[in-house]
Formats: structure tokens, sequence, C-alpha cells
């Protein structure tokens, strides 16, 4: 145990002597810390003014939080007994671990026990950021400290729960752990749809099944040490378990977590690794010169790979059941909450999620060759990227306000949502690409990175919304303004994608090669 605790020392004094070597990596967190600080003052001096200090959580969005827990929970556990193990940090360390002698209970406790600090490290400043919002005012300065404490153990016990599970997966009960889990997180997510969905429809749901998972998140506000001793049992618990569990895994927890790191090191590499089903050749003459070949490339592999087509079918009738769900319970309940929380959860799913996508896919194909060849212009290439992914995401976007349309009797806005989702889709593509070109890291998806980005996304989106409130407020019909909104974001698009071939143009080569490496 020693000779772990040394080298976690030595990688720690590593990591700080790179910073000192390159201070500028640590520029990323200004806005971070900036925006932290702007939250903590707005919180402590804006309740003597009325406006920021007072911000509060009603319960049917405690519910949705509650919710939003057991279903990542339940996934956790489902992809645990799965086989999906990820306790070291690299190849070489587990080959180390795997050949140094050391015992493998000792090992894989202090695994765990890395994994418990490793999550509450990381998940500290989003945790801050919500209490800092949200923190109930009634609750004094101890309630606050174990509330915080609470808040931080259940997130350890979302992200250190992996290796237990496993371990007691191995043997009968991996179906029944799996059913479980997946009821769980079903289960969960209909409890977050019922508490996001607005106050009448939670009304009506938790009336009827007379359980609310809000109850337990409430009693962590309060700051009640109930909360705290159950999940500080629990991570005992799962900590105990593997001294009986971890005498005989060496070889599988190896096995697994070595696929595990090669899955991260593919996703990380934004190199598509897809199998195909059938491998058929394309005459030349059909396939398209210049700048749109980038187009046909997305479009073969879209095809040929195996399970893309059924995934794509799998979103599409996802966002089409979302639309029309939402849309009917608007119509039942005479309530317009439904469709606002669906607009505004979709809207901030694809702000999040569309750039980053496209900042992971342009990594992975700017170290090809054809990316390069060619005599078109490195604006026309990057259109022509942009527009073969955005097409399939924007339509499937697209289902949702249309299928909502449809079933609230208004077939203008199914008309008009087709065209501005996939302007806007593809727009948030161009965005990616020039984050990209600025920021060559396709999957910082948390932390003071993931901030920037979103800060990014949620400034690149101002000026369109903008243009299409004040063109409602000149009396244009709700379609027009739509319209300008969408004309305003595919200006923004050609801008965004201006600026990512000018960096490109500068520094083409080496953030090629920084994408292969």
């Amino acid at each position: 145990m020693r000779a772990l605790a040394y080298l976690e020392w030595r990688f720690a004094l590593h990591q700080v002597a790179a910073i000192w070597r390159s201070p500028l990596r640590l520029a990323i967190w200004t806005p971070y810390v900036l925006s932290l600080a702007f939250f903590t003052c707005a919180r402590f001096f804006g309740g003597q003014h009325g406006t920021f200090g007072n911000v509060a959580l009603d319960a049917d969005k405690l519910t949705g939080i509650g919710g939003l827990y057991m279903g990542a929970l339940g996934i956790t556990i489902a992809l645990s007994a799965g086989g999906r193990v990820s306790g070291f940090r690299s190849s070489a360390e587990a080959v180390f671990f795997s050949n140094s002698g050391i015992r493998p209970l000792e090992m894989a406790v202090w695994l765990q026990v890395r994994k418990l600090f490793a999550s509450a490290l990381r998940w500290a400043g989003a945790l801050a950021y919500y209490f800092i919002i949200f923190f109930p005012r009634h609750v004094g300065a101890a309630g606050a400290a174990i509330a915080f404490l609470t808040a931080l153990l259940a997130v350890a016990l979302l992200m250190s729960v992996e290796l237990p599970i496993f371990l007691l997966s191995r043997g009968s009960f991996n179906l029944g752990i799996r059913i479980f889990a997946w009821s769980l997180a079903a289960v969960g997510f209909a409890y977050a749809a019922v508490g996001f969905a607005g106050w009448r429809v939670w009304m009506l749901a938790i009336g009827y099944v007379r359980c609310d998972p809000g109850g337990a998140v409430r009693s962590i506000q309060n700051g009640s040490t109930n909360a705290l001793v159950v999940f500080l049992a629990l991570l005992l618990v799962m900590t105990a378990a593997i001294a009986v569990l971890a005498r005989d895994a060496l070889p599988e927890l190896y096995a697994v977590s070595r696929r595990s790191l090669a899955e991260t090191r593919r996703r990380q590499s934004a190199v598509r690794q897809t199998r195909y089903d059938a491998i058929v050749s394309t005459p030349a003459a059909h396939i398209p010169l210049g700048a749109l070949a980038l187009a046909w490339k997305d479009w073969i592999g879209f095809r040929r790979g195996q399970g893309s087509f059924a995934l794509f079918l799998a979103g599409c009738a996802f966002w089409t059941l979302c639309g029309s769900g939402a849309a009917y319970a608007s119509i039942a309940m005479s309530d317009v909450a439904p469709l606002a929380t669906l607009f505004s959860f979709g809207a901030m799913l694809v702000l999040v999620l569309a750039p980053q996508g496209a900042s992971a896919g342009l990594a992975g194909d700017l170290g090809k060759p054809i990316f390069w060849l060619g005599s078109d212009t490195l604006r026309s290439r990057l259109g022509a990227w942009t527009l073969g992914r955005a097409g399939r995401g924007g339509l499937a976007l697209s289902l949702a306000p249309v299928s909502g349309a449809i079933v609230s009797g208004k077939p203008l806005f199914a008309v008009v949502a087709v065209p501005v989702s996939l302007c806007a889709y593809w727009s948030l593509q161009a965005l990616g690409v020039a984050l990209y070109s600025l920021f060559p890291n396709p999957v910082d998806a948390r932390g003071p990175m993931a901030l920037l980005r979103t800060l990014a996304s949620l400034a690149y989106v101002v000026p369109a919304f903008a243009a299409g409130a004040i063109a409602a407020s000149l009396g244009a019909s709700p379609p027009a303004a739509c319209t300008i909104a969408c004309v305003a974001l595919a200006l923004e698009g050609f801008a965004a994608i201006e600026l990512a071939s000018a960096r490109f143009r500068e520094t083409g080569a080496a953030t090629a090669l920084a994408s292969t490496a």
C-alpha cells in the first residue's frame, strides 16, 4: 500500500511540474473562477436587493433532480455489470500494477479509494455552483457543510459503484443486476420527466404513485444527517465488499480495464471505429469531386456502418415521442409547461452536444489525406463537412417540434420546424469546428473547458435569439420570427467557418498531427 501511495505522490508532483513549466495551461480556469466568484457575490449580496439571492428550487424540480440521479445510478450499475470498468488511468498503469507483485486485494481496494476521491474532487466545482445558486437560505453554516458533504458522497457513490458491481456480477447475479439496473434507470428518468414537465403534471403523477425521490433531495438541502449517514454507509459497504469479492478477480479486472481504456482512447482521439456490415465498392464515377467528397465519405460511413441506421431510427423515434407526448400533456393539462420544458432541455442538450460532437468528429478527420487533397478552398471543405454531418442530426431533432405541432393542430409550425432545425444544427456544427480550431481538445466535457464551451455556445446563439425576439416584438408572425432567427444563425455559421478556415490555414498541419497523436 505504501508503494501505491508513493506512486500517487509522484504522479501529483509530475502534474505540478508540468503546470510550472507551462503556466498558461491554467488560463482556461480564468472564466471558471470568475463565474464562480460572480455567483458567490450575487448569492451573498443579492438577497439584500431581492434579486439573485432568492433563487430556489420548487418541489417538482427536486423530483426531477432525484429522478436524474436514479437514472444515472441505474445506467452506471448496468454498464458496470456489463464489464465497463475503468479503474486504471492508462494501459501502462494496468500492466505495471498487474506485474508489480502487489496483492490483488490491496490493488482493488486502492483503485476503489482512488476512484472515490477522484470523483469527489472532479464534481466539487459543479456542486459548488449548485449550492451557491440554489441552496436554501434558512439552513445555517453547519447544515450547509453537512449538505455539501452529503452531495459529494452521493456523487462519489455514483462514480465508484462500478468496481463492486462488476465483481458481484461475475456469477449468476449478472442478469438480475442488469434487470434491476435498467428498471431503476427507467423509473428514474420517468421521475425526471414528471418533475420537469410542470407543476400540474407533477401534482397528478406524484399524487398517483405516492412516492417522491424529491424528498431525499430536500432532506440533503436541509442539512439532514440521515442522508449523510446513508451515503457514507453505502460507500463503506461497497468498499468492504471488495475484500470479499476481489481475491481472485485480478485477471478479469485487468482484461475489462484494458478494454475500457481502449474505448476511452478511441473516444478521446475521436477516430471513428466503425464496423461495417458489408464492404461494397463504389464506382469512381459516382464519387463526387472536391469538397463534396467529404460529405460523401460521411454518408458512406453512415450507410455501411453496423447499427448506424438503427441508431438513427431510434433517435428519430425518441424525438417524435418526446414532441408528441409533450404536446399531448400540454393539451390535457391546459398548460404549456411540458412543451416549454421539452424545448428548454432539447435546446440545452443540442447546444452542448452538437458543437462537442463536431469537434470530436473533426479531430478524427483532420489527419486524413482526403480532408486536405483537392483544389477547393478550405472554407468549402469545412462547409461540406459540416453539411454532411448536420443532415441526419437536424432531421432527427426536427421531429420533436414537427410531431408536437401536428398533435397541437398547427401544421404551419410543422413546416417551418424542419428548415429551422436543420439550419440551427448546421450552425452549431460550424461553431464546434470554430471551437476546435481555437481549442484543439475535443473531449473536455467537464470542468473549466466545459464551462468555456457552454458560455461560447450561449453567446453564439444570443444574436439570433435577439433578432427573432425583436422581429416578434415588431409584429412579425412566429414563423417569420423563426425564419429571421434562422437566417441570423446561418450568417453566424458562415462566420464560424471563416474563422476556422483562417485558423487552419495558419496551424492546420500542427492541428492535424495533434489529432492523431
